[in-house]
């Protein structure tokens, strides 16, 4: 089983999550804003620092193979969703607007 836990109390991005979804792995992460775009393709452990939670979690994913392997299929096609070219493209419309506002 490829899975990844990530119970991050603070991400700008949540880069590393969405690179084990690329992968096909299971993730684990905590519930903050940075990782909810993906939360259908992993199981949410709730409060970043709930350890009792996060315990629950990881045992049913061990458990569920049925689960984990949805999740495990998933993944893929989330992170595809998500690209460096996009990226780009958002930062030079970013830079571009901003470089009109200063014109005017």
């Amino acid at each position: 089983m490829q899975g990844v836990i990530y119970p991050s109390i603070y991400e700008g991005f949540g880069l590393p999550p969405l690179e084990a979804l690329a992968c096909g792995a299971a993730v684990i992460a905590g519930r903050i804003e940075a990782l909810q775009r993906d939360a259908r393709q992993r199981r949410a452990s709730g409060e970043p620092l709930d350890v009792d939670a996060l315990a629950r979690n990881i045992l049913e994913l061990l458990q569920d193979e049925r689960q984990r392997l949805a999740l495990a299929s998933a993944g893929p096609a989330q992170a595809a969703k998500f690209s460096w070219a996009e990226t780009a493209r958002l930062t030079l419309e970013v830079y571009r607007r901003l470089v009109r506002e200063k014109e005017d």
